[in-house]
């Protein structure tokens, strides 16, 4: 098979030859005709992905795309608490995509999308008092007490990351009563048909989605 190589200067200075074609094209056309408002919206969109394609590269698009934020705060816990980091990145993103003052339909608060009685067992647990709900908003505890509390699902359930990211989504009781006391071999696609809210089994796969992405984009 013979392989092609490409010039990229060339082929960048024939992209730019086609657009300014285009362009003059367009132009051409009536300004105040629907053809040319859409012809022209359409040109500027693909001419801003080209520039970002050439000039930024695919590495830093996903970085975009998959931002480490809150580094020192996710560093120090997962550390701590012996928990991938990415991991807690896909979470974060997952739950609120990184803003500090969410809140769910159901009542869920800050980066990690904690609720009350979740927090308050926590910090009993790590042995902190805390402030509800106000304190649920701070980046440093939520992702403290969200944190601990996914180290505790893992530990439960054996290190299984899709059955913890369901108890972690839809809680403990429905878990158990999911799975009972079958968590041993389980593969994937089981584990998926057992769950029975939609809305979890979209979280657990997004999650476990963008924890690859994040090893990928960031590996060490």
């Amino acid at each position: 098979m013979r392989i092609i190589k490409v010039d990229k200067t060339l082929f960048k200075q024939k992209i730019r030859m086609i657009f300014l074609k285009k362009l003059s094209s367009i132009t051409k056309k009536s300004k105040n005709s629907n053809i040319f408002k859409k012809s022209l919206s359409v040109f500027i969109i693909i001419t801003i992905l080209l520039f970002i394609i050439f000039n930024v590269g695919k590495k830093n698009i996903l970085k975009i795309i998959y931002p480490i934020k809150y580094e020192k705060i996710v560093k120090k816990y997962s550390k701590e608490m012996n928990v991938d980091k990415f991991l807690i990145y896909s979470i974060i993103k997952v739950e609120s995509n990184f803003k500090e003052k969410s809140i769910s339909r159901s009542g869920a608060k800050g980066l990690m999308q904690i609720m009350n009685a979740t927090a308050k067992e926590c910090a009993n647990k790590v042995g902190i008092k805390i402030v509800l709900p106000d304190d649920l908003f701070s980046a440093d505890l939520n992702i403290r007490l969200g944190t601990f509390y996914i180290k505790n699902l893992l530990k439960k359930y054996n290190d299984n990351l899709p059955i913890a990211l369901a108890a972690y989504n839809a809680g403990i009781g429905n878990v158990n009563s999911w799975f009972g006391k079958d968590i041993g071999n389980i593969n994937f696609n089981k584990i998926i048909n057992r769950v029975r809210f939609f809305q979890t089994k979209t979280y657990i796969k997004k999650v476990i989605f963008y924890y690859k992405k994040y090893k990928n984009i960031y590996k060490e």
